[in-house]
């Protein structure tokens, strides 16, 4: 039933046929040091582990092509915006990726398609709205256009694509999920306009992502556009002279990643918009000054959590008032303490 780990792991492996597995799930490592340019996963297959095809050194991963099957159900550890591990390691090693196609067997109902060389996944991540399923973009490549439905764009879902030189992000998209696009040369290339690198989304001009931010040339205090929906992961990285962000009364941010402000040692205090809907993890760690968190948001950001204000120790957690209990309850017994009304 099962393509056991390391089965087909070897860098003298040029081809393989599958046709004649009849397994539904194929276990991690199976496709990593090959050297196959070609790889059609059979029909059978429901379950693909993570890092099937990912190398845990910097080994180049050959694949070019892949055909995914129709009746797929797990891609990596389809935790939401996870699923693209299995070409990617989680453990953050870079292993280049020459991918340009993907394409999966078309169905009807399926949970799993492609489209402009993009693996979709089709899931209620946010539970906002259960009849209608948010587009996640778990897996894209060299040769990928991100749709223009697609409203999150996954977990290292571009990461290491060596010839990754052109992206165009539709204004639909509410996420950027941690290192979507890094080690790339679109990425690496992003140019910054007094300290900050923004790029305006494919289809509205009103609609943007701030992407990084550069410490040698950002200003002490920074005005976040109203334009900006999505502050990318690692954004602020250790942003030494950083002092002061603000956001507008009518920001459209949706989304602050993972690590934004990770070692912003000199940010003294942030009121995060009413208008964010997901907050990831470490945002505030190392921010040894931050002496206040407020948050206006109504509704507890999705991903607020343990982890989200890990090492802000005993400061205050200020939120609406008639929201009180119900950041309680999402932060736990850790954090209940901190949290108090706005005044």
């Amino acid at each position: 039933t099962t393509l056991p780990s390391d089965t087909l792991s070897s860098p003298n492996l040029n081809n393989v046929n599958l046709e004649n597995f009849a397994g539904s799930e194929i276990l991690s490592y199976n496709f990593c040091y090959n050297k196959m340019p070609k790889i059609v996963v059979p029909e059978c297959v429901t379950v693909i582990e993570i890092e099937t095809f990912a190398c845990d050194d910097d080994s180049v991963i050959y694949c070019e092509y892949v055909h995914l099957p129709a009746n797929l159900t797990s891609f990596g550890s389809d935790s939401s915006v996870e699923g693209n591990m299995p070409f990617k390691s989680p453990n953050g090693d870079y292993s280049p990726c020459v991918l340009k196609y993907i394409e999966v067997t078309p169905k009807a109902g399926q949970k799993y398609y492609s489209q402009d060389n993009c693996l979709i996944k089709n899931e209620d991540y946010d539970d906002n709205d259960p009849s209608n399923d948010d587009k996640i973009l778990v897996l894209g490549c060299n040769n990928s256009i991100i749709p223009n439905d697609v409203t999150i764009i996954g977990w290292k879902s571009f990461a290491f694509c060596n010839q990754l030189n052109l992206v165009s992000i539709p204004s639909g998209v509410k996420m950027i999920d941690k290192s979507a696009f890094d080690d790339t040369p679109w990425y690496d290339n992003l140019t910054y306009d007094n300290g900050l690198a923004i790029v305006t989304s494919s289809d509205d001009n009103n609609v943007q992502f701030l992407m990084k931010a550069d410490n040698n040339s950002i200003p002490s205090s920074v005005t976040i556009s109203n334009k900006i929906k999505c502050i990318y992961s690692g954004c602020f990285y250790f942003c030494t002279s950083l002092q002061e962000i603000t956001f507008g009364q009518d920001s459209i941010l949706t989304n602050i990643g993972y690590e934004a402000f990770f070692g912003c040692s000199n940010l003294t205090s942030i009121q995060i918009p009413s208008s964010v809907i997901i907050c990831d993890d470490y945002l505030f760690n190392s921010c040894d000054n931050l002496a206040s968190i407020t948050i206006l948001a109504t509704n507890p950001p999705k991903m607020l959590g343990y982890n989200t204000f890990a090492t802000t120790y005993s400061i205050p957690i200020y939120v609406p008032s008639a929201s009180v209990d119900a950041y309680k309850e999402v932060l736990g017994e850790e954090y209940a303490e901190r949290v108090q009304a706005i005044a």
